[in-house]
């Protein structure tokens, strides 16, 4: 009795089908990846972004004193009191932000005691920054951009009467 058997073209067809769909699922799969990791990356740049943003906010808000250390107002120095539960006082500290290679920085100093917590502090991943104080108008304008183009953040403070 002769078994039926698949010819040599019935077995190259099946077998080129077969890889076909096989590239195709591929394609599907590394396409899927791919806009997964640009919107992780969005999200991301984003998120830094906004944490750069609310973190100068939040700096700003709790300045008693701001001082513009030159005639463009893009720099200025940030004069904070903190209540310190340890020391049970109150201590001075000043805050300035920089970008250095992309990095957002704050530069901390203590007043009352130099030695204390100082220095610089990694705050994000940026892309730009702009900080301008004006002086005579009372407020502080904040724009921060990530590496995303959905990422720039602008946002203007009141900052009423201060010393």
């Amino acid at each position: 009795m002769k078994r039926p058997a698949f010819t040599l073209i019935e077995l190259i067809v099946a077998l080129a089908i077969a890889s076909l769909l096989v590239a195709a699922i591929s394609m599907i799969l590394s396409l899927n990846l791919s806009l997964t990791n640009k919107a992780y990356l969005d999200e991301k740049a984003y998120k830094q972004a906004s944490h750069a943003a609310l973190y100068i906010e939040d700096k700003v808000r709790r300045a008693y004193k701001i001082e513009k250390n030159d005639l463009s107002g893009d720099k200025f120095t940030l004069y904070i009191s903190s209540y310190n539960k340890d020391k049970r006082a109150f201590e001075e500290s000043t805050y300035k932000f920089f970008l250095d290679n992309k990095v957002l920085y704050a530069l901390v100093s203590n007043l009352d005691t130099p030695s204390d917590k100082g220095g610089e502090v990694r705050i994000c991943e940026l892309e730009y920054l702009s900080l301008k104080y004006d002086k005579k108008n009372q407020y502080v304008e904040i724009i921060v951009e990530g590496k995303s183009k959905n990422s720039r953040i602008e946002t203007c403070i009141n900052l009423g009467e201060r010393e």
